[in-house]
């Protein structure tokens, strides 16, 4: 009979608040089952490895990644950008984000957990922003990989570096800026 979906969210929450308190290098799976009241093989049955653990704890608190379409790259780079910012302003995200990234600099587990993240993430910025080529909102040669970082990294350094408040109208602004630099290097 499978675990209910309670416990699942209760260990990811226990793994939240261990890594908020002390840190990645500081969790263990004995001390996420002890907090959530289940055994370590329970989470080994689920998980499989502590950086998996590690990982459905930070991607719990994501909401699922809406890739729009709504016809204008504009709208849609405002969904996105948006939904980044709600995840940074989230309080758990910036407990844990730094930790993690910290941490996969030594756990080549985590690393590729991290790597396969970004690549996830990057990847839907890349296809809306390859629509807006297609429909012919930006110019074919626009280097989407350098659009993507450029949408993205205020936003994260902002809240997580600067450690400030991130709002809607500086996803606003930042989708504004970011269009108008790559409208104006086109040829």
């Amino acid at each position: 009979m499978p675990r209910p979906l309670a416990s699942e969210e209760v260990i990811l929450r226990a793994t939240i608040e261990i890594l908020a308190e002390h840190g990645v290098d500081g969790l263990a799976v004995d001390t996420v089952a002890a907090a959530a009241g289940v055994s370590k093989a329970t989470i080994y049955r689920r998980w499989g490895s502590r950086a998996q653990l590690v990982h459905a704890a930070i991607t719990s608190l994501q909401r699922p990644v809406d890739e729009p379409d709504t016809g204008a790259l504009r709208a849609d780079l405002l969904v996105l950008v948006r939904q980044l910012v709600a995840y940074v302003s989230s309080r758990d995200s910036g407990r844990v984000f730094a930790s993690f990234i910290d941490a996969a600099t030594r756990e080549p587990e985590l690393d590729e957990v991290r790597r396969n993240s970004v690549t996830d993430f990057r990847g839907t910025y890349e296809r809306v922003l390859r629509r807006g080529v297609e429909r012919g909102e930006l110019s074919p040669s626009a280097d989407l990989g350098l659009l993507t970082d450029l949408l993205m990294a205020p936003v994260i350094y902002r809240a997580h570096f600067e450690r400030k408040s991130v709002r809607g109208s500086y996803a606003d602004a930042v989708v504004d800026m970011v269009l108008a630099a790559a409208h104006s290097a086109t040829p």
